[in-house]
């Protein structure tokens, strides 16, 4: 499953927001979560929910609103932080990959996309043999002068920048790594 959330605000802006509120969009697709963050379009999912656990925050939301409705176990689509509309969407989800959006934009890649269950590129049938590899990373252990390494095709997360990122991609420990096109030669 994919999840999207799109976070927005309607009380300031950013992080200086007063409230936060998300609409979670679930998909089930074979599509990488970087494909459907892609193509989400603003306005679709269902609003996120949470329920009041805080008795400081019920009473302090009283006090601004001028009522007495919030209460403990009372459900709300108010957030007080990204960082907490992130908390309550990881536990709702524990084993999908999510996309989080603000105002239908993805901000950072590293920062706003989980993606629990990468899918390995498929083998291209080409091999390459390591020479003058400057990588250095706990993935790219195996990658030592002279070993070779079977071709990987472009990861999701990658795919439609090839003409910027050269080089290859072949399997580092955990994931696909990129090497160079100084790095290796072919075999």
């Amino acid at each position: 499953m994919k999840i999207v959330v799109d976070i927005t605000s309607y009380v300031g802006t950013g992080t200086m927001a007063e409230h936060y509120y998300a609409k979670v969009w679930e998909l089930d697709t074979d599509k990488s979560i970087y494909v459907v963050a892609s193509e989400f379009l603003p306005g679709h999912g269902d609003p996120l929910m949470r329920t009041f656990t805080d008795v400081y925050e019920v009473r302090r939301l009283n006090q601004k609103d001028k009522t007495d409705s919030w209460k403990i176990g009372g459900e709300t689509e108010r957030f007080g932080s990204i960082q907490q509309i992130k908390d309550t969407v990881n536990l709702k989800y524990p084993e999908d990959d999510l996309a989080f959006l603000y105002f239908g934009d993805l901000r950072s890649e590293d920062n706003d996309i989980v993606e629990r269950n990468p899918v390995i590129p498929e083998k291209t049938g080409e091999k390459i043999k390591i020479e003058n590899f400057k990588g250095f990373s706990g993935e790219f252990v195996h990658l030592t002068e002279g070993s070779i390494h079977e071709v990987l095709g472009v990861p999701a997360r990658y795919q439609g920048r090839e003409e910027i990122l050269s080089g290859v991609w072949v399997m580092g420990v955990t994931e696909p790594v990129r090497v160079l096109p100084h790095e290796y030669i072919k075999t």
